[in-house]
């Protein structure tokens, strides 16, 4: 008896990346009835408004607008704590105009319709509030130092919603609990940190797990709690630092 061998057809190279996200594809599928992710596209929408009030997509924003509305050691220090408002949807010039409203929508909604709009929400203001708040304090020291370098980072003011994404995505990793997914974010993280000149973009460092941290406590009440404990936090350390700095 003879049996004919067909040769496999080779796969492209778009055929075998496929083949390594489907996993990931479907872990990231819908697993409650489809809900409109108002949190995401409610925030997307404001850094799009701001950045057009603020004529970031016609040209790169003055300097000193950046220094008023951006978040840091200086603006905290002088107890301008709205800042870690403002600084959320402040955006640069356009490119980061065009690209944060669409980087903010996909990575908050995608852990929003599995984990609801209040978890989201809450998960956003921890990766961009408390973990500003975290990351300055942290290299506070660095104004001890002397070292030029060293002090410019730690003094600088920064802005832009990408610790919320990063808190976003940890929160993801979270619930969907795929090594692919898992190894993709932190590679693009760990990268896009090193590759940035900004100190203050080692926050996404304390966003990511931060996010991650707050998804993994199980019951609503409990997640709650813990929120509404880190949002006072937040909100008395960056009414006391201030104080103490002076």
């Amino acid at each position: 008896m003879l049996v004919e061998l067909r040769a496999r057809p080779a796969r492209s190279p778009a055929g075998h990346l496929r083949v390594w996200w489907q996993p990931v594809h479907d872990a990231l599928g819908r697993d409650r009835p489809v809900e409109f992710p108002w949190v995401a596209a409610g925030l997307a929408a404001a850094v799009l408004a701001v950045s057009v009030v603020v004529g970031a997509f016609a040209r790169e924003i003055p300097a000193s607008l950046g220094n008023a509305l951006g978040v840091g050691w200086p603006t905290l220090r002088d107890g301008r704590w709205w800042t870690l408002a403002t600084s959320f949807a402040l955006t640069r010039d356009w490119f980061m105009a065009a690209t944060m409203p669409v980087c903010l929508f996909a990575g908050v909604a995608l852990y929003e319709r599995r984990a609801g709009h209040a978890r989201a929400f809450t998960v956003v203001f921890l990766g961009h509030a408390t973990a500003t708040v975290i990351a300055t304090l942290t290299f506070v020291p660095f104004l001890w130092t002397h070292v030029p370098t060293l002090v410019h980072a730690a003094d600088n003011v920064d802005y832009g919603a990408s610790m919320a994404i990063a808190a976003c995505l940890g929160g993801l990793l979270a619930v969907v609990h795929d090594r692919r997914l898992t190894l993709t974010v932190l590679t693009v993280a760990a990268l896009g940190t090193l590759a940035h000149h900004q100190m203050s973009d080692w926050g996404h460092v304390v966003a990511l797990p931060l996010g991650y941290w707050f998804a993994r406590v199980g019951t609503p009440r409990r997640a709650a709690a813990l929120g509404c404990t880190l949002v006072v936090t937040t909100a008395l350390a960056a009414f006391a630092i201030p104080l103490v700095a002076r």
